[in-house]
């Protein structure tokens, strides 16, 4: 098994970052988890494609799947048990390394059949029949699912304090509407 040291991300990181102005906008974390995928798709193509690297990687008794971030289900993620009783709801550093231990400690699929949703579930309840729906158009008259069209993509969030009297709609447009080359903060 390979482990990859936070030295060793923050060296690729320094490298993967010239010249990338449009990631410069991510936090550290984000950048991080960014470039660990990044790093795996790079490794698994040179495994697919690179002679060179796959006799490399099997010399080192490695595949693949088997390199990881330093932090991981072997020491608990790096769980930091004082600060998540005194500062940090889930004790985890990093919102990456969170993410991976969250995905990596869910257990297995449970058959939804057998549930019993309340009204406060009205939000699941919607997702699966869009979710239903669709995978029903696709199979009986092959209509596209939705999501595919790339301007609904260009709409964020914002918070916007307008004056009184003002409509929210035309208000927030500027706002909420990405156009490309726009910064996305105001400062």
């Amino acid at each position: 098994m390979i482990l990859f040291s936070r030295a060793a991300w923050t060296a690729y990181a320094t490298w993967r970052s010239l010249g990338e102005q449009r990631i410069a906008y991510l936090d550290a974390e984000e950048l991080g988890a960014r470039q660990s995928a990044r790093l795996r798709d790079i490794l698994r193509h040179a495994w697919a494609h690179v002679p060179y690297y796959r006799s490399w990687l099997r010399a080192a008794g490695a595949a693949p799947g088997d390199i990881r971030t330093a932090a991981n289900r072997d020491n608990d993620y790096w769980m930091d048990w004082e600060m998540h009783r005194t500062r940090m709801f889930c004790g985890i550093p990093g919102f990456g390394v969170q993410d991976q231990a969250i995905q990596e400690s869910q257990g297995d699929i449970v058959d939804r059949a057998l549930e019993h949703l309340g009204t406060s579930d009205s939000a699941i309840i919607q997702v699966r029949k869009r979710l239903m729906n669709a995978a029903r158009a696709l199979r009986e008259r092959g209509t596209p699912a939705p999501g595919r069209d790339p301007e609904s993509f260009h709409v964020r969030s914002a918070s916007v304090v307008l004056p009184p009297g003002a409509g929210w709609v035309e208000g927030a447009l500027s706002r909420v509407m990405a156009k490309p080359g726009r910064r996305l903060t105001l400062a």
